[in-house]
Formats: C-alpha cells, sequence, structure tokens
C-alpha cells in the first residue's frame, strides 16, 4: 500500500466461488440485494413507509412512491481509496 498514487486499478484476487455460500462475496451481495428488496416490497405492501439515503438526502418513501425528503444527512460520501491511502 505505499505507492497507493500509482495505482488506480482493482486486482482481482479470487475467480472461483468459495465452498460456503456465506464465505462468497459476490452471493452475500445478492442476498443482500434480494432481501432488501423483499423487505421494501413488504414494507409498502403493509402501508408503512421506507427510508433511505440518496445523494446526502434523508429520503422518506411511502408506499404510493411519492418521495420527501427529511432532511440533508451532512456527510460527504466516503471514499475508501483515500482513507487508505491517507489523501
Amino acid at each position: 500500500m505505499a505507492d497507493c498514487k500509482g495505482k488506480k486499478s482493482v486486482v482481482k484476487v479470487r475467480k472461483s466461488s468459495r465452498k460456503g455460500a456465506f464465505d462468497d462475496n459476490r452471493k452475500l451481495l445478492h442476498f443482500a440485494k434480494v432481501s432488501s428488496r423483499k423487505a421494501i416490497e413488504r414494507a409498502f405492501a403493509s402501508g408503512v413507509a421506507v427510508y433511505y439515503v440518496k445523494d446526502g438526502n434523508l429520503i422518506k418513501e411511502e408506499p404510493n412512491h411519492e418521495a420527501q425528503i427529511i432532511k440533508e444527512a451532512g456527510k460527504k460520501p466516503f471514499d475508501l481509496r483515500e482513507y487508505l491511502c491517507h489523501g
């Protein structure tokens, strides 16, 4: 990590899937995506609003998909490369 500024690409270490589903990052991302979508659908079906952060704003979305900005989150996006390379 000494020369982070020189390297601008990400190196893939493992291309094959791992034995356990919960050890494989791709499968975990897929599970998270599917389960969050199902949770949002269930919330809308039961008439409950969903809250999330988008573009630095806290958004409230009603079951009829009407979105309302609640407040600004006040945080700038986290830059992992800058954090790991210390600026």
